[in-house]
């Protein structure tokens, strides 16, 4: 599933969280809820997913300004500001 995608020393764990949480919180604030909602229902059981939910937060990220933005960042080779809209 990918889900560990780095081992470190004990002596290098605090300064990787501290990396992955900035670059977790630098990304659009609608694309992280989405994805931790996409995480939740594929944890659950196949007859208790909530697919449609996920399927409209997807969407949602898709329509946002937050994906304008990050699109054009990436064009002109900046970093993005993420409102959360």
């Amino acid at each position: 599933m990918g889900l560990v995608n780095r081992v470190v020393a004990d002596d290098k764990l605090e300064a990787t969280i501290e990396e992955m949480t900035r670059t977790i919180a630098g990304n659009a604030p609608l694309t992280v809820r989405c994805a931790k909602l996409v995480v939740g229902e594929a944890l659950k059981d196949s007859q208790t997913r909530d697919v449609a939910a996920t399927e409209r937060a997807v969407g949602a990220c898709f329509a946002s300004s937050d994906y304008k933005e990050g699109q054009a960042a990436f064009m002109e080779k900046r970093k993005p500001r993420f409102t959360g809209t």
